[in-house]
């Protein structure tokens, strides 16, 4: 079995049906799986390539330290994140830099940090009458 991918300035050569292309690790956003086929979309908004293998096979390659499995369809790279949102009591949804929101499954949230809630508080400043 080959090693994990683990420098996000490695290239790694992705083949499409008709054509490969060249890509930096640290320039993929995001993988999206439809069964046995894998979509790339890079942090740029584009698609260079979709590949035959699942998620699994993929997630064997690419190093945890820089992917993450965010829901059983979709892994993002974690450079890729914009905003982490409260998506609802029990999940996070992530915005990434491809402007493409991913709702993370209920398991991985749990162990996801949480955002920070801000609330304003309304003041009132008293003056004193002498």
């Amino acid at each position: 079995m080959r090693e994990p991918i683990t420098d996000p300035d490695s290239y790694v050569m992705l083949f499409n049906s008709d054509h490969g292309v060249v890509v930096r690790m640290d320039d993929i956003c995001m993988l999206e799986g439809e069964g046995n086929l894998a979509n790339i979309f890079l942090k740029n908004g584009s698609k260079p390539a979709t590949i035959h293998r699942s998620l699994d096979n993929c997630m064997k390659r690419l190093d945890p330290r820089l992917f993450f499995r965010a829901n059983r369809k979709v892994i993002i790279n974690l450079s890729a994140i914009h905003k982490v949102i409260q998506f609802d009591a029990e999940r996070l949804s992530m915005k990434l830099l491809n402007h493409r929101l991913v709702v993370m499954s209920r398991n991985q949230s749990r162990y996801a940090p949480r955002p920070v809630e801000c609330r304003i508080v309304r003041m009132r400043v008293f003056e004193s009458r002498q």
